[in-house]
């Protein structure tokens, strides 16, 4: 995450996805301000990245495709 995340939204947010994803997690909070906001999530070699800075990068190409 770009910020520190407090133990309560930290548990709902492994609550979420060990949810859909079936499977008990472990979660390892890493503070990163690079990614502006949001969160990205890896797991078994897949990775969900939900945070600002990618949801901008797609922005950005959407607009130099036209």
């Amino acid at each position: 995450s770009a910020i520190k995340l407090d133990n309560k939204k930290i548990n709902e947010i492994k609550k979420n996805l060990e949810s859909k994803l079936n499977k008990k997690l472990e979660i390892n909070n890493k503070i990163d301000p690079d990614i502006l906001g949001g969160i990205i999530v890896k797991t078994e070699g897949l990775t969900y990245d939900s945070s600002l800075k990618m949801q901008l990068t797609k922005i950005k190409e959407n607009i130099l495709k036209g």
